[in-house]
């Protein structure tokens, strides 16, 4: 029999286990990471970012700062974003992405009846939406596309789908000040997209992670700034095969976008 005796010495000590079971599973997200392989091209979603210099780092694969390595906690939140966006296109109706547990039942019954004809997967190829040009250093791969579906005074079928699950405060600047202003990155990658798949619009959809709220917003082809994206993702990729440094977003290493990026010391101080 077990002594439950305080004086016995015996210790369940839940708190310790928990930390433990953290860490294997902490340590096997790190793992798992640092055996994908490595991206090889400029991707589509990064174009829309501000600093030509983030890019030109990220691009080439110039190592992060010490202490901004991707943590486990990150990897989770990444991780649960991409079940997010299953979960919405099933409620968009779309029954052609991964089943995804706790989502799947109840997403279908909400918005599969609302008649959009939303597919993950291309018909013919069963690969995701994208386009690959420059020989395969730009490429891109949207989320879904929308054939049809209801309010078609409103919505020029077939338009081009993109969500991303958010924070309350990140949503909540998209909802208030809509893409453009709130978000350049998205809005530069919801162009590129609309580009090269030759799509009239976009629909971009944000999941509230913490209210489950949706916001939609239609994103109508700007062919001004489509270009702009390209121009720009043309003129990383060159200056990374030259090897000529690209100019910061700004001359303030206190900005507040340079608070928050992974190269912040690299760029300020030189290399590591």
């Amino acid at each position: 029999m077990i002594d439950l005796n305080h004086k016995s010495g015996a210790s369940l000590g839940p708190q310790n286990l928990c930390d433990r079971i953290n860490a294997v599973i902490d340590a096997a997200l790190i793992e798992r990471r640092k055996k994908e392989p490595v991206r090889t091209y400029l991707g589509a979603s990064q174009i829309g970012d501000p600093c030509l210099r983030k890019l030109y780092y990220s691009y080439s694969h110039t190592p992060v700062d010490i202490g901004r390595e991707l943590t486990a906690r990150a990897i989770r939140i990444f991780d649960t974003g991409h079940a997010g966006e299953d979960a919405a296109a099933l409620q968009m109706g779309a029954v052609d992405v991964p089943e995804t547990d706790v989502f799947r039942t109840t997403a279908v019954r909400w918005m599969k009846d609302a008649g959009f004809d939303l597919l993950t997967r291309d018909p013919k190829t069963k690969e995701q939406f994208g386009f690959t040009v420059l020989n395969g250093r730009l490429k891109g791969h949207t989320d879904g596309k929308i054939v049809s579906g209801p309010l078609t005074d409103e919505i020029p079928y077939p338009v081009g789908w993109e969500h991303k699950a958010l924070n309350t405060k990140n949503w909540s600047k998209i909802k208030r000040h809509g893409l453009k202003e709130a978000s350049p990155l998205y809005y530069g990658q919801c162009h590129i997209y609309m580009g090269y798949m030759e799509w009239p619009a976009y629909i971009f959809t944000a999941t509230n992670k913490n209210t489950q709220e949706l916001n939609h917003e239609l994103i109508t082809y700007d062919a001004r700034e489509a270009q702009t994206q390209t121009d720009r993702a043309v003129t990383v990729i060159r200056a990374v095969e030259a090897g000529d440094l690209l100019p910061r977003l700004t001359d303030n290493p206190d900005f507040y976008l340079c608070k928050f990026c992974d190269w912040r010391f690299r760029c300020w101080n030189g290399d590591m």
